[in-house]
């Protein structure tokens, strides 16, 4: 049995079976509305490499009768090198081919496509080069699809997003089923619908995505209601009855009360003038009050003479002031 002839490829047909030219992110729609018109026409070996070109020239043995000078008759066979009618019929079914697909493709990636080549050839570059950006597009949009949550927003918006991002995975050729549209859903709305998805995790059979829609705008209606009922002052009411639990126990201000931490409050039997004295310094070297160690003239590493002598003043002046402030106290005492 004689095998079909492949058919050419009418143009006509372009316009009603290709939705989609090929970009660069379409690669598996494209691949899928394309391949079952090419095998219909019966020219898929011309892709997948099973109907390889024959010779473009073939050689043709040519008898010929050659007549002696005494009358002799001789025959003699001349090779002749002839096109191939085969190749001439399959060079018109294989660029019939690269025709229809270059008419497919987006003007973006037929820029890039080089002249005078096979169907196998154009096809092995189109599928190098779109489809790695197609897997990879895949699978962000995969993991996108199962990062999503409601956060903040709206559930109009939560589902918003879900259904557009699903239908970006069915534009390149991974469609997500209803049912993984709705786990997604009940898995990313929050704390606040957990006594909803409980509900509806034991039914026998989940909701619909757009069953599941309409109860969600319901339950947040009904949720957004309840919220408006509680008084905007129930702030207030709250401080209130905690001060009426408390029976309004206040403690009395003092002259200490809201000091600093770290501020100490004078003693009861201390008076002013002793508290003030406590605050003048005493020497870690020489255990004298009145100036402080980098300032000592007992310590060899001051050396200035005139600091020395600054600082005997000092410390006379807080010695004299030390003595006058101890017998105020003894004539009070």
């Amino acid at each position: 049995m004689d095998q079909p002839t492949p058919s050419l490829l009418s143009s006509s047909l372009l316009s009603q079976l290709i939705s989609q030219k090929l970009n660069h992110s379409n690669y598996l729609t494209w691949k899928r509305q394309i391949v079952p018109f090419i095998k219909s026409h019966r020219l898929y070996g011309h892709i997948d490499g099973t109907t390889p070109a024959p010779p473009k020239y073939i050689d043709r043995e040519v008898k010929k009768t050659v007549v002696g000078d005494k009358g002799e008759i001789s025959f003699e066979y001349e090779t002749l090198t002839e096109n191939n009618p085969e190749y001439e019929v399959w060079l018109a079914h294989d660029q019939s081919l690269v025709a229809y697909i270059t008419s497919t493709l987006s003007e973006e990636v037929l820029i890039g496509i080089d002249d005078d080549l096979t169907a196998l050839e154009l096809w092995s570059t189109l599928a190098t080069t779109y489809s790695q950006v197609s897997e990879a597009l895949f699978l962000q949009l995969r993991r996108q699809f199962q990062d999503i949550k409601r956060g903040t927003r709206t559930v109009l918006e939560y589902l918003n997003e879900i259904k557009s991002v699903s239908d970006q995975l069915a534009a390149i050729g991974h469609p997500v089923s209803d049912k993984d549209k709705v786990q997604q859903a009940l898995s990313g709305l929050g704390t606040e619908f957990d006594i909803f998805c409980t509900a509806l995790e034991v039914l026998p059979v989940l909701p619909s995505f757009e069953d599941l829609k309409a109860k969600l705008f319901q339950h947040e209606a009904s949720r957004v209601q309840r919220q408006n009922l509680i008084p905007s002052n129930s702030h207030n009411v709250l401080i209130t009855m905690t001060h009426a639990l408390q029976g309004n126990r206040t403690r009395p201000w003092t002259s200490q009360a809201g000091m600093g931490k770290g501020i100490l409050p004078t003693p009861s039997g201390m008076n002013t003038t002793s508290a003030t004295s406590r605050r003048v310094p005493t020497c870690f070297y020489c255990n004298k009050r009145g100036h402080v160690k980098s300032e000592c003239w007992h310590n060899p590493q001051n050396k200035n003479n005139q600091v020395r002598r600054e600082n005997r003043a000092a410390a006379r002046s807080a010695s004299s002031s030390s003595g006058s402030n101890q017998t105020s106290n003894v004539s009070a005492d």
